[in-house]
């Protein structure tokens, strides 16, 4: 069953916000921190998968050094029971070539968020 609880979507809105505005100032380093596992992995588009922070930092700072990139994301739908929320999310890269064409991606990821406490 999809979450009625305003509280619950305001808070995943304000997750993906962060993630929007780290990514996009090119502040990596905090965004792994906050959004990946010591032994997270990320799958990038034709290569190899990445894993843990610092390499995750690193594959995503080459590509905003390589072109100018921006990320969002946004939810598709949400499930929550106590301090647990099931989400799935969509995330969009939109990469602005040198010749002015923009290339999208998008990919719908599922994700675990546990509320924090104390």
């Amino acid at each position: 069953m999809a979450s009625e609880d305003p509280a619950v979507h305001d808070a995943i809105r304000a997750l993906h916000a962060r993630f929007d505005q780290l990514y996009n100032q090119g502040r990596l380093e905090e965004l792994v921190e906050l959004f990946y596992t010591e032994d997270g992995r990320a799958l990038p588009p034709n290569a190899p998968t990445v894993q843990g922070r610092g390499p995750i930092a690193a594959l995503n700072r080459a590509a905003l050094e390589s072109s100018d990139v921006q990320a969002r994301l946004s939810s598709v739908h949400v499930e929550h029971h106590g301090d647990m929320a099931y989400h799935i999310g969509r995330y969009e890269v939109t990469v602005r070539r040198p010749d002015g064409r923009a290339i999208q991606l998008s990919v719908v990821i599922p994700s675990r968020v546990r509320a924090e406490t104390g």
